[in-house]
């Protein structure tokens, strides 16, 4: 009963520790932007994630295609980032065709800690993530 005990204790441990791991790299890695989303229940969730910019306007990369403030882009494009401790309300829009040019701009912006985190993540052949681009055309 013990060996049980401690192999489930040092799992436990391991997982802790893989998402402590990601956390922290995700968080050290570079610029963090807080996105604000609406949820199904009509509630508001907040999650932290990376941004990158090109020609004038940014891009993020959160979320499956079929959840819900993805889906809800096409009636309610507008989301608040907020960005340098600035919260600002931007135009978004889902864009899955843009995958490649994202991956690109992150691997350019956060260099080694994108690939560390996509490689632990198992994502490093393929990405669940859809494209969020935002317009820096404040509303």
């Amino acid at each position: 009963m013990r060996i049980l005990f401690k192999i489930i204790s040092e799992f436990v441990a391991l997982v802790i520790a893989f998402f402590v791991l990601m956390l922290g790299l995700s968080e050290i890695g570079g610029e963090v932007v807080t996105l604000t989303k609406p949820l199904e229940s009509g509630e508001q969730q907040t999650v932290r994630l990376w941004i990158v910019d090109q020609d004038g306007s940014a891009w993020l990369e959160h979320g499956d295609p079929s959840s819900f403030w993805i889906k809800n882009l096409s009636k309610n494009p507008q989301l608040t980032v907020e960005r340098n401790g600035k919260t600002e309300i931007y135009q978004a829009m889902a864009d899955p065709d843009s995958h490649e040019l994202v991956h690109k701009l992150l691997r350019d912006k956060y260099g080694a800690i994108d690939a560390v985190i996509r490689l632990l993540g198992g994502e490093a052949d393929r990405c669940p993530g859809v494209p969020v681009h935002l317009s820096f055309q404040k509303i």
